[in-house]
């Protein structure tokens, strides 16, 4: 995108006029230098699109008289989460939070009006984003997690049940086929191929170069049991501390007392949502993924822990408004306390 013509000549002159951030020793050459302004000036404004799309979330699927006010919430503790503030200019950060919570909220949106159209375009979405990356495996869980949620709840019977699945789940399917032929026909590009080679090279880096133990192949399942248990509890703290250890919180409490609403069936018209949304974070610890690192890794989490939070806390938050600039001061702190204590520069690559 950098070396588009009508726009290299543009971010050429902006490198040499403008000292928009630190150019590494290896990235010198005049197309870094473009590529680096480019992503300098882009990210923020894409960073930033979180919060339109928590603002259409909490509208479209939320919704209630509180809206508003929820989607100012969200956004006030996505924008102070210090993995937020402190990892600038990384794909992890400007572009996979909106890009997940768009594609979950267009996933929720197209169940609900049980489209077949919108459906397949979404199913054909998925696998794009996928493609781009495997952070976005979690979204495909989605759909038939509310699908199951939405259809306890309801007590829908089996005709119903059936009548739904072929106008939502089977044309997203149909979409997502779809878009992997047109990948494997134009692009060669094998989708379970790409992820057995990521996973493999994922779990012998992280599970056993890292820890300095020699890698023999597939662990046993026992084995394997504990490096989840292991992973799960590492990431969790991490990610805690990095999205902030109340919203973290409250996203689990939320996530816990949505799916026993669903359970028990009672009246919630949310909490298919945000259970469905709950396990899906779930799921992703139970599949041993990566060791360490979620800060970063999993950091297109936190506008949907921070939805989920400060949903839990919205009745309190009417009645006591000083409990949200505690919020605030507690998100601060966490970001003076990681910037003065984590180091998020990657010395190794500085001069």
């Amino acid at each position: 995108l950098a070396g588009l013509p009508g726009l290299a000549g543009v971010l050429e002159r902006l490198s040499q006029t403008l000292t928009l951030s630190e150019f590494l020793p290896r990235m010198v050459s005049a197309a870094c230098r473009r590529s680096m302004v480019l992503v300098t000036l882009l990210f923020p404004f894409l960073a930033a699109s979180t919060v339109a799309i928590l603002y259409g979330f909490s509208r479209r699927l939320i919704g209630g008289p509180d809206y508003r006010r929820l989607a100012a919430y969200s956004a006030i503790l996505f924008v102070l989460a210090p993995n937020i503030v402190m990892m600038a200019l990384f794909l992890d950060q400007a572009f996979y939070p909106p890009l997940f919570l768009l594609l979950a909220g267009a996933i929720l949106l197209a169940m609900r009006r049980k489209s077949f159209g919108a459906c397949l375009v979404v199913g054909a979405a998925l696998y794009g984003a996928i493609f781009l990356s495997f952070s976005m495996l979690p979204l495909l869980v989605i759909p038939v997690l509310y699908f199951a949620a939405f259809h306890w709840q309801e007590r829908a019977p089996v005709a119903v049940v059936w009548a739904n699945f072929k106008r939502s789940l089977l044309p997203m399917g149909l979409g997502g086929l779809l878009a992997l032929l047109l990948f494997k026909l134009f692009l060669n590009y094998d989708i379970f191929t790409r992820y057995q080679r990521m996973m493999a090279t994922r779990i012998e880096g992280d599970f056993y170069t890292r820890l300095g133990i020699p890698y023999t192949g597939e662990a046993p399942f026992v084995e394997t049991v504990r490096q989840a248990w292991e992973a799960a509890r590492l990431n969790n703290v991490e990610l805690a501390v990095a999205i902030g250890f109340p919203v973290f919180v409250f996203f689990v409490v939320m996530g816990v007392r949505s799916l026993l609403r669903v359970l028990r069936r009672e009246a919630d018209a949310t909490a298919a949502i945000n259970a469905s949304l709950f396990l899906a974070y779930v799921g992703l610890n139970v599949l041993r993924v990566v060791l360490g690192e979620a800060a970063r890794l999993w950091m297109f989490w936190a506008p949907v822990m921070a939805l989920l939070a400060v949903q839990y806390l919205l009745p309190a938050l009417r009645r006591a408004r000083w409990l949200m600039f505690a919020l605030v001061a507690l998100q601060l702190i966490t970001v003076f306390l990681s910037y003065q204590y984590q180091d998020y520069l990657m010395p190794q690559l500085l001069p």
